[in-house]
């Protein structure tokens, strides 16, 4: 199992078209932590949703039980519960032709990478990892002093640390 640890410095949108920018729905912001929330911008933007219904009709799928079931290189798959069947539809052929664009608003920052470490933690770290959650930011620096401390998380994490400006991200 692989695991990424990101120290992030968070800042208002400057560039829309940036690498470094996040667009978050209101939904999964509401459960972001402080920083991100007083930095954070609210927008208008495109939604892309699947059109269940189109592909149900087109792909002769139970209308009310199909769902994305995965996606990845290139690919999305769906799934017919009723019917027990999966079907795979190229990323082109969906676009445009399966898709449904709303406008809706969002939140927009952007992040700069300030610390890095892949692996490492110890089993202490691990566990504290665990009680923060995977893709989640967490601006606690207490948690995150005492994952340097106990946990073998790397002292740039806190050298680096900025209250109000950083969150720090695990993804394993």
């Amino acid at each position: 199992m692989g695991l990424d640890l990101y120290l992030k410095r968070v800042s208002a949108l400057k560039d829309e078209d940036s690498n470094n920018t996040v667009k978050v729905s209101i939904d999964v912001f509401e459960k972001e932590c402080e920083t991100i929330k007083k930095i954070s911008v609210i927008k208008n933007d495109q939604a892309f949703y699947y059109d269940l219904k189109k592909i149900a009709k087109d792909y002769n799928l139970d209308k009310k039980t199909v769902h994305c079931c995965g996606f990845g290189s290139g690919d999305s798959w769906f799934m017919d519960e009723k019917n027990e069947k999966i079907i795979k539809i190229s990323n082109k052929e969906i676009d445009g032709k399966y898709t449904i664009k709303k406008e809706e608003k969002f939140y927009f920052y952007q992040t700069e990478e300030i610390a890095y470490q892949r692996k490492g933690l110890n089993e202490i770290g691990w566990e504290m990892l665990e009680k923060i959650g995977n893709c989640v930011n967490c601006d606690n620096k207490e948690i995150v002093k005492e994952m340097v401390e106990k946990g073998n998380l790397s002292e740039d994490f806190i050298k680096n640390w900025i209250d109000g400006e950083t969150v720090f991200v695990a993804w394993w």
